[in-house]
């Protein structure tokens, strides 16, 4: 299923978020919207990890938690962004599936905002990052799109290494690239 969220005005959403099943959320809201609640991508009585899709033409600011569900359960857990805004994670998240973004920029501004599964650019995504160690733990990068772009300008403290098949890497830190 799939909800939608639009409008002309700054939006906050202060509740908790969470998935039963896989889901795709649609931003056009023109100005900012912010979900403020933690985001649980499973429910917790769930074994299977679910994905959470974002779309759409707004700018959207998670600045809660993204986590696998409330019990603490280790189901992977996926987060997705495909909009022509940006997705911002404003804090240390805890869900361990992978991330992606083929589309728009997904911005990292907090540390350990991913720490764990594949972080992926792909298409004509960009990867940004504000503060150092935003990429961290287990996670992998791999950028794969010829029009993908990563920005990569703080240091980082991932270990399971980076992927260069096609795109753009800006390197700003001689330690971009993790351990």
């Amino acid at each position: 299923g799939s909800a939608a969220i639009g409008g002309a005005n700054n939006l906050t959403l202060n509740g908790t978020m969470t998935q039963t099943a896989s889901r795709t959320l649609v931003v056009s809201n023109s100005a900012l919207t912010t979900q403020a609640g933690n985001i649980f991508l499973s429910d917790d009585n769930s074994t299977t990890g679910r994905a959470l899709t974002i779309n759409g033409t707004g700018n959207i600011t998670i600045s809660g938690v993204v986590a696998n569900n409330n019990a603490g359960n280790t189901v992977a857990a996926g987060l997705t962004y495909g909009g022509s805004g940006t997705l911002t994670l404003s804090n240390t998240n805890t869900y361990t599936g992978n991330t992606g973004v083929s589309s728009g920029i997904l911005s990292l501004g907090a540390a350990g905002a991913v720490s764990a599964g594949t972080l992926t650019v792909s298409g004509t995504g960009t990867l940004s990052e504000t503060v150092a160690n935003a990429i961290g733990g287990t996670t992998a990068v791999v950028l794969n799109g010829s029009s993908a772009i990563a920005n990569l300008s703080q240091s980082n403290k991932y270990n399971c290494g980076t992927t260069l098949i096609s795109g753009t890497t800006n390197l700003g830190n001689k330690s971009a690239f993790g351990r």
